[in-house]
């Protein structure tokens, strides 16, 4: 009985790309999503392990003001560990002005804190 299944098959796979590439990039007018927070923050991966928070911070100081944490005074920083509390080798840093984050971005993405070992950094994007 091949009566339903050539139709069906038609139904399923019938309009491949249909949401996907109808569009062309007309993304550039809207703004990114950030929180309301200000949202200067940047992503840092490829951290070194033996990295501590204080040489990070300092290497990134370049680009302009951290943000601190409103509790302990400290700049907002988040190094990630697994589960073992082993750094994972990436971070993410807080600003106070998104113009930081531009800076540190032009200044520190590339950057090698241990010879040959270069770290990636990119503006964080928080979409939920």
């Amino acid at each position: 009985g091949a009566s339903g299944s050539a139709a069906e098959d038609a139904a399923e796979g019938g309009a491949p790309g249909a949401d996907g590439e109808a569009k062309p990039k007309r993304v550039r007018k809207k703004k990114p999503k950030f929180k309301a927070d200000g949202g200067a923050n940047v992503y840092v991966s490829g951290i070194p392990e033996e990295v501590e928070e204080e040489e990070l911070l300092e290497c990134f100081k370049v680009a302009g003001l951290f943000k601190l944490d409103a509790e302990t005074q400290l700049p907002k920083l988040k190094m990630y560990k697994d589960d073992a509390g082993r750094p994972k080798g990436d971070a993410l840093l807080s600003f106070i002005k998104p113009e930081s984050v531009t800076l540190a971005v032009t200044l520190r993405d590339g950057y090698e804190l241990r010879p040959g070992r270069p770290m990636t950094v990119v503006p964080a994007k928080f979409e939920q």
